[in-house]
């Protein structure tokens, strides 16, 4: 299973190198359609850094919040050139799919474990992955892809964690329990 997998993998990735590159108002449009993933700080690491910092939870959140909007500004950036990667026609159809109804349907399947959806939901959710390019841009958002560049990724996160950690040390905040 595992081969097959890499191997779709890799014909995913040379056949997008054939393709050219969607057109910016496409993107824009797609980039428009799909759901914001938010950028509220994570809870876990709102909670740990105000234990490190007893009493000063109005310091922490919006340093933290600042981390989370520089994380989302850089997820927002990978997948748009991962979009604009696949080209116009696929990104013209996942359009149509985060547009329309079977978003939501497939939203809705996939949030609930495979072995909970009766015959009937497995063969929608089937109806929808076949109907779309889903499973081409799960596989470009891989780091495995060239467009996705897993070292950009690191150091725009790497950026974004010293950014953190100076706006820490700048309001006297602790980074770790040392």
């Amino acid at each position: 299973m595992g081969i097959i997998l890499s191997a779709l993998l890799i014909t995913l990735t040379i056949g997008a190198q054939d393709i050219a590159p969607a057109s910016d108002a496409v993107i824009d449009r797609f980039m428009a359609a799909i759901p914001d993933p938010g950028s509220d700080p994570d809870p876990q690491e709102l909670t740990y850094f105000t234990s490190l910092n007893p009493d000063r939870a109005a310091a922490v959140a919006p340093i933290l919040q600042s981390f989370s909007n520089c994380r989302a500004a850089y997820g927002r950036q990978a997948v748009r050139r991962v979009a604009g990667a696949l080209g116009e026609e696929r990104l013209t159809r996942l359009i149509a799919f985060y547009e329309g109804e079977d978003f939501r349907t497939f939203d809705r399947l996939v949030s609930r474990p495979e072995e909970e959806l009766s015959t009937e939901e497995q063969a929608e959710r089937g109806r929808i992955i076949s109907a779309y390019p889903i499973e081409d841009f799960i596989a470009a958002m891989q780091p495995s892809n060239p467009a996705f560049s897993i070292d950009e990724a690191m150091e725009m996160l790497d950026q974004c964690e010293r950014e953190r950690d100076e706006a820490f040390q700048r309001q006297g905040l602790r980074v770790s329990p040392e």
